[in-house]
C-alpha cells in the first residue's frame, strides 16, 4: 500500500469505528514483508488521524509457535512487558506494533491457543497491529488466520505478490543484456530450475536475479573472462536450504 492508501484507511477506520485499522501482511519473501511492515509503521507515524503515546511510535515482536496455554501466556507476558516499556510514563502505549508470526503457524496451521492473539488485540483496539507471516503461497492456514483475526478489530489485508518465474527468466536475460553480457545455451536450459529453487527469504526473486547477474559480471571482469554467463556461473545464486531459518525480528523499539 502507498502512503495515500494507508492514510485513507486510517481516516475511514477512525471516523467509523473510533479506532485505527490493523494490517495483515502475507507473502513468500520475509525481506519484502518486513520492508512493507516498517514502511506501513513509518507512514502511520505521520498520519494525523493516529494517536501516539509512549517513548516510541512503534515496536516489533515475534510470536513463536506454541500449542499449549503455557506458551500463549509466555508470549502475552512478553507482549505486555514490551507495551509497558514502550508506554514509558504514560498509563498505556498507543501507537503501532509489528508482530511477526513464526513460519510454523503457516506450516502446522493455527490451533486453539492461537486465539490468544485476536483476544489480546480485541482488548487493546487503540493500537494499530501490523501482523506479518511468511507463506510460499495462499495456503488454507492463511485463510484460517484471517478468519481468526477478523472481529478483533478492523483489518486491511495485504498480499505481497512475488515475481513469477517466467517473468524473472525474462528479467535475467534483460539484465544480462543491459550490462553487456550474453547467456550460453547451457545456462539458458538451467536457468528456470535454478530460479525455482532460489532462496527468497532475504530478497525478492527479482532482486536476487539482478544481484546475481551483477555479481557474475564482476567475477568475469576480475578473472578477465569472456562476458558470457555459463551454467556453472548460476551456482552463485542463493538456493533454498532444508534447515530452519533464523528469526529476524525480536523486540526492537523504533523512534
Amino acid at each position: 500500500m502507498d502512503t495515500k492508501e494507508i492514510n485513507a484507511a486510517v481516516k475511514c477506520a477512525v471516523e467509523t469505528t473510533q479506532q485505527p485499522p490493523s494490517f495483515f501482511i502475507h507473502g513468500s519473501s520475509m525481506f519484502a514483508l518486513e520492508t512493507e511492515a516498517v514502511k506501513t509503521a513509518e507512514t502511520l507515524k505521520n498520519c494525523e488521524n493516529m494517536l501516539f503515546r509512549g517513548i516510541v511510535k512503534y515496536f516489533s515482536i515475534k510470536m513463536p509457535y506454541f500449542s499449549d496455554t503455557a506458551g500463549s501466556e509466555k508470549f502475552l507476558a512478553r507482549l505486555d512487558e514490551s507495551m509497558n516499556t514502550a508506554a514509558d510514563f504514560y498509563s498505556e502505549f498507543k501507537g503501532a506494533v509489528i508482530i511477526e508470526l513464526s513460519e510454523e503457524w503457516t506450516e502446522k496451521g493455527i490451533n486453539n491457543v492461537f486465539s490468544c492473539l485476536p483476544g489480546y488485540i480485541g482488548m487493546h483496539k487503540h493500537i494499530s497491529y501490523i501482523v506479518i507471516v511468511e507463506a510460499e503461497k495462499e495456503l488454507s492456514s492463511i485463510d484460517d488466520m484471517r478468519r481468526a483475526l477478523n472481529g478483533s478489530t478492523v483489518w486491511v489485508d495485504i498480499c505481497m505478490k512475488t515475481a513469477e518465474i517466467e517473468q524473472c527468466v525474462n528479467l535475467f536475460f534483460k539484465t544480462a543484456k543491459e550490462v553487456g553480457m550474453t547467456v550460453s545455451d547451457a545456462a539458458s536450459k538451467e536457468l528456470k530450475k535454478t530460479l525455482e529453487n532460489a532462496d527468497v527469504s532475504v530478497l525478492p526473486l527479482d532482486q536476487v536475479v539482478r544481484r546475481t547477474v551483477q555479481q557474475i559480471k564482476l567475477n568475469k571482469q576480475v578473472a578477465n573472462s569472456d562476458l558470457v554467463i555459463e551454467a556453472s556461473d548460476l551456482d552463485i545464486m542463493p538456493q533454498k536450504r532444508a534447515c530452519e531459518r533464523r528469526s529476524r525480528i525480536g523486540f526492537s523499539a523504533m523512534e
